[in-house]
């Protein structure tokens, strides 16, 4: 699977490439953009569906970044993930190949964030914990704790009045 960091009109998009199989069975690269924001497994355009030809699974309606909800329909296929062959669904967009969360769940995904940069997701093994949530803390949360108001208008410290201006 390639996997790097395109630089397009001035945007950042992680891609990968996806080895795809089509009904006699023969794998087809495609080139394919993250979107953490798509909470399916793929998006393929109607002329690589067409070539591909998977099984029909129905219309879906998808709910978009801009709240607008559209239908689309959706297919059945299958890819190489991970190195074995996993189900997907599939939707047809008239975008560039999208590759959805419902897809990477499971897996532990690094981007390095400049043109050209690598990609890489890993499966994570069963019996691996979740690694704990560190909540985020303001750096002013590390100084040492005492009433607000006597720190910024109380009298000064010792320390400040023993030092010379400069």
């Amino acid at each position: 699977m390639i996997r790097y960091v395109t630089n397009r009109n001035g945007g950042l998009f992680p891609t990968i490439s996806v080895h795809i199989f089509d009904r006699n069975n023969e794998t087809h690269r495609i080139s394919a953009f993250i979107d953490t924001g798509f909470s399916g497994d793929m998006t393929l355009a109607r002329e690589t569906i067409q070539k591909l030809r998977p099984k029909k699974d129905g219309i879906a309606n998808l709910r978009l970044a801009d709240g607008n909800i559209v239908s689309a329909n959706a297919y059945v296929g299958l890819i190489l993930w991970h190195g074995k062959s996993r189900e997907v669904r599939i939707f047809e967009a008239e975008n560039t190949p999208l590759i959805g969360m419902s897809l990477i769940k499971g897996s532990a995904l690094n981007i390095q964030a400049v043109a050209g940069g690598p990609v890489h997701i890993n499966k994570i093994p069963q019996d691996c914990p979740p690694i704990p949530r560190v909540p985020h803390r303001h750096p002013r949360a590390t100084l040492p704790s005492f009433p607000r108001r006597q720190a910024v208008f109380g009298p000064r410290s010792a320390l400040q009045s023993a030092a010379k201006p400069l």
